[in-house]
């Protein structure tokens, strides 16, 4: 029987207990065999080095590149009429290069996502003009931008998730589903088992937890074992795409500027009716391809040893259910205080003959000044400037059309320009409001912020905004706790304290925990930071102004989602990370999509991402091996339940988000 060479071991002594296992291969001498060995790892160190230097080559092949194009870009020809297409794709030949990077760096050279993201995001930068090590510095300050954004939560998240395994509340959780619904309704209690635990709890951890209870119930009912796998992978794979503090959902929602307590009420909303049909595929595909219960495929995939003394359920379900009551508060009380546009311009604030008489006078002023960039503002009609220069008196129709346009002007993202309003004595409410400037600014604080420009340029024509009302000061005040940062903190501290009651833990094995699970969530805060950077830089490449150059105008809403849609799930299949995908997928879409151009609230284009992301899981997907070996199923039957249902969650998130945002925009 002829054996591959490639299926020998390079131990020497494994090799020979191979030889001898085989029987119809006669044992070479030893000296053979040890020359034979000592080549093949000489092979192996000479194919490891060529293969680091091919990377090493490639990645500085890639700056050069980068910059010869930045700077053939930004010639002299630069300043003509006629740009060349080098100087209008640039940023399209920027964005390609990029996702390039991370690509042949993931799938042929196996390197981390870190190092992946990383290193695209020096490749972009030098397509930014700067001198010197400017490239490298940007990247650095948008990577302390993006770790600022998500590091704390992130880091309590995967205390929390620790905490629960080992004071037993995540075994608590699912022995709760089974008492409520059953042995004969198992399915229906592990989904919503790993639905709930999908939350704080990463996929992976959440599918180890439970299989041993899928086998249980096989023990007992000697069928169904394929519809109890898909039921966890239905339940904990929603909930670990859509519904943060998992760090894909919660990137994506920073990345768009969305409200947490938003993404999780609606990521909740769309999540639950992805895993019911998820539920009717596990059903159909166990009738189809029914598998007795194997062996598991992973040596540490034992069954977990029982605590001590699980806590009750009401202390279970705390670390879970406090975050998000805190933060769903605080949002709700937040979208009340943002329901009163306290900010908007109205009839009474304005003191028309002194307002068009301040407007006037700014006219001899020099070009550039900050009514000049009203004027331009393209929510400003020539018809009404014009009226608002004039001297006959404005109509109530013409006052009417004047407020609207500059509440419109209220969104400008572009109002606001330190040189421009210099000359301009701004107030201290002013000049606090302007420290929010940022991609993720929300909208109401723009609001806020313009409104601010506009009193203090037209100081004694326009009364000042009564931004500080009661339901505001209350904003205020529950968004300390709700604050997604404070939240974590506190649930963490929680899931510590159950811990330590529940199992008697002492102050250094806390502490011993806490360590096991930041070590774990370092890596994902890393992942997710670089995302940030890279995702940063190609703003600063301005990304947004060339993809909009090639969308048609009037595009509609819908047709935004598909696109959100498409990106994210070719990202997915091409190297297999549904939070690299959700990264680079929202980090593209954020740069270019207008919010205020949107019929529907952002959630619905996040929510989206997070969908296309499930999209085609195959090989190159951990949380596919995840399925077969823990599962006990082949590759081919894991290509027909775990990636089929996936596909089928994902067409279906994508239909709900499309139906949501026509339905309920919440805009």
């Amino acid at each position: 029987m002829a054996v591959p060479p490639s299926s020998f071991p390079l131990d020497r002594h494994l090799f020979v207990d191979r030889q001898k296992a085989i029987g119809s291969i006669p044992l070479l001498p030893d000296p053979v065999l040890s020359k034979c060995w000592s080549k093949a790892n000489a092979w192996k160190r000479s194919y490891s080095c060529f293969r680091f230097l091919g990377l090493f080559v490639c990645v500085v092949i890639g700056c050069l590149f980068s910059s010869t194009v930045a700077m053939a870009a930004d010639g002299p020809a630069a300043a003509t009429a006629n740009p060349s297409w080098l100087q209008t794709n640039l940023p399209g030949v920027a964005l390609l290069t990029g996702i390039a990077t991370i690509l042949i760096t993931m799938i042929f050279f196996r390197l981390h996502a870190f190092i992946a993201l990383i290193l695209a995001a020096f490749v972009v930068s030098c397509f930014v003009p700067g001198e010197g090590a400017e490239f490298i510095l940007r990247v650095a300050t948008d990577f302390g931008k993006s770790c600022g954004g998500i590091g704390i939560v992130i880091a309590m998240a995967t205390i929390i998730g620790k905490a629960m395994l080992d004071s037993g509340a995540a075994d608590r959780v699912v022995r709760a589903f089974t008492d409520v619904l059953g042995e004969k309704r198992a399915p229906q209690a592990l989904m919503g088992s790993a639905f709930l635990l999908g939350i704080p709890v990463f996929f992976d951890t959440v599918f180890y937890l439970l299989v041993p209870l899928a086998r249980s119930f096989y023990r007992h009912s000697q069928r169904n074992y394929v519809r109890y796998l898909l039921a966890i992978a239905a339940g904990g794979a929603v909930t670990h795409t859509l519904v943060p503090p998992t760090p894909g959902p919660l990137f994506v929602a920073a990345n768009l500027n969305i409200n947490l307590g938003l993404m999780i009420v609606v990521g909740l909303m769309i999540g639950f009716p992805m895993a019911c049909v998820g539920m009717l595929f596990a059903r159909w595909c166990d009738l189809r391809m029914p598998i007795e219960m194997r062996p598991m495929g992973m040596s540490n995939a034992t069954e977990p040893k029982p605590p001590k003394r699980p806590p009750n359920l009401l202390m279970s379900l705390t670390p879970v259910a406090l975050p998000v009551l805190l933060i769903s508060i605080a949002t709700v009380i937040a979208l009340l205080a943002d329901s009163q546009s306290a900010s908007t311009i109205r009839s009474s604030d304005v003191q028309w003959e002194k307002f068009r008489t301040k407007i006037r006078a700014a006219t001899s002023q020099p070009a550039g000044g900050p009514v000049e960039r009203l004027r331009q503002s393209k929510a400003m009609s020539p018809e009404t400037w014009t009226a608002m220069m004039g001297e006959a008196e404005l109509t109530n129709e013409q006052q009417q059309k004047a407020l609207d346009e500059f509440n419109t002007v209220l969104t400008d993202k572009k109002l606001y320009d330190a040189k421009a309003f210099s000359e301009v004595a701004l107030s201290p409410e002013t000049q606090k409001a302007l420290t929010t400037i940022g991609s993720r600014q929300k909208l109401s604080d723009l609001q806020h912020m313009n409104r601010g420009l506009i009193d203090d340029l037209f100081r004694g024509a326009i009364q000042p905004q009564q931004w500080y009302t009661p339901m505001r000061k209350l904003a205020i005040w529950s968004g300390l706790p709700g604050d997604p940062n404070m939240a974590l903190i506190i649930a963490a501290l929680a899931s510590l304290w159950i811990l330590k009651y529940t199992q008697q833990r002492t102050f250094s094995q806390l502490s011993e925990d806490m360590e096991e699970a930041l070590l774990s969530g370092a890596t994902i805060i890393l992942i997710t930071a670089a995302g940030g950077a890279f995702g940063e830089i190609l703003r600063q490449v301005k990304i947004d102004g060339w993809i909009q150059a090639y969308v048609p105008s009037g595009v509609s809403g819908i047709t935004i989602l598909l696109l959100a849609f498409v990106v994210s799930a070719v990202l997915k299949i091409a190297q297999g990370s549904s939070t690299v995908a959700m990264i680079v997928a929202s980090s593209t879409l954020g740069a270019i999509i207008d919010p205020a151009q949107l019929s529907f609230n952002m959630v619905y284009v996040a929510t989206t991402v997070a969908c296309g992301s499930l999209f085609g899981s195959w090989m190159n997907d951990s949380g596919f091996w995840v399925f077969a070996k823990m599962g006990g199923l082949t590759e081919k039957e894991s290509l027909r339940s775990w990636t089929v249902l996936l596909i089928v969650l994902s067409i279906t998130g994508f239909g709900l988000s499309a139906l949501f945002a026509t339905v309920l925009p919440l805009k």
